[in-house]
């Protein structure tokens, strides 16, 4: 296993101060939302289908089963869809934000802790490498 000093972690000190941004300083679910998904793209967004991207490496990273895969990447493309329609102005049901919010931070902890706890070789790769050796199983 990779010590923690060797490792880069300017991703993972974004992931983590984005979650205490949305968990401490953000009254406001939607900003909460909003920073908890910017956690989530530190980890495994990358440019191009970013909502494909996150929901890949969630999915894969959390997901035991097939059928719980296929849960996470939907309810991750959920959350990610309506952190979009926040940012773009677009309209969003509002009694869905605080329980797509919780899911968001739910993940990001999640991801966080297995990364750190049973994944570090992945906290070296950049974040096309992280969720392509996480879907197709390679470095």
């Amino acid at each position: 296993m990779t010590s923690l000093e060797v490792v880069g972690f300017t991703r993972l000190q974004l992931t983590a101060k984005r979650f205490l941004k949305a968990v401490i300083d953000r009254a406001d679910p939607e900003d909460s939302l909003i920073d908890a998904v910017i956690g989530l793209e530190s980890l495994f967004g990358e440019r191009g289908e970013i909502a494909f991207s996150i929901a890949s490496g969630v999915s894969k990273l959390l997901g035991k089963t097939q059928v719980e895969r296929e849960k996470r990447f939907s309810r991750v493309k959920k959350i990610y869809t309506a952190r979009s329609n926040v940012v773009h102005g677009k309209e969003v049901k509002q009694s869905d934000v605080p329980e797509l919010r919780a899911s968001a931070l739910l993940y990001l902890k999640k991801c966080v802790v297995e990364l750190l706890e049973n994944r570090q070789d992945l906290l070296e790769l950049d974040t096309a490498r992280r969720v392509r050796s996480l879907v197709l199983g390679d470095k």
